[in-house]
């Protein structure tokens, strides 16, 4: 698995939609087909139906009131389908990541400079008026003058 390690979110996107997309092939190839069948038939009497009852889901398609194709699944067994296996390799990819405070640089505390010394004993910024902020040089340590539009 150490091959997830170098994934990126749209190689996770992307895998999980290959999966989706060969779930759909393989459980709903011959379902398509008979959809089609059913649907493109000269004479008429076409019907496909998608139902939930009995705690199934169903999925009917019938020509003349005669089933072509049925098939059904409960609703647990789809949602287990859907999700579970893109949950898991979701999972794994997290797993397989490496710990951002594990391999992060231990925090150093930047040493001030001379001129800096004013800006040190100065309150912050929020607990004072703007206009002793514009006067103490607030924009010097990352925040913007006032506009002066009046």
């Amino acid at each position: 698995m150490s091959f997830l390690s170098n994934w990126r979110p749209r190689h996770l996107v992307g895998a999980w939609s290959a999966y989706w997309l060969g779930l759909g092939v393989v459980t709903l190839g011959d379902a398509v087909a008979a959809i089609w069948r059913v649907t493109h038939a000269a004479s008429g009497g076409a019907s496909v139906a998608l139902s939930y009852g009995d705690g199934l889901i169903t999925l009917l398609a019938s020509l003349h009131d005669q089933p072509v194709w049925t098939g059904s699944v409960s609703p647990t067994t789809f949602a287990l389908a859907v999700a579970g296996p893109p949950l898991l390799l979701w999972l794994a990819w997290l797993a397989s990541r490496p710990s951002r405070s594990r391999d992060a640089e231990p925090a150093t505390r930047p040493t001030p400079r001379a001129g800096d010394a004013a800006l040190l004993d100065a309150p912050p910024v929020d607990h004072v008026d703007a206009a002793a902020a514009r006067d103490r040089g607030a924009a010097r340590v990352g925040h913007p003058a006032p506009r002066r539009d009046d």
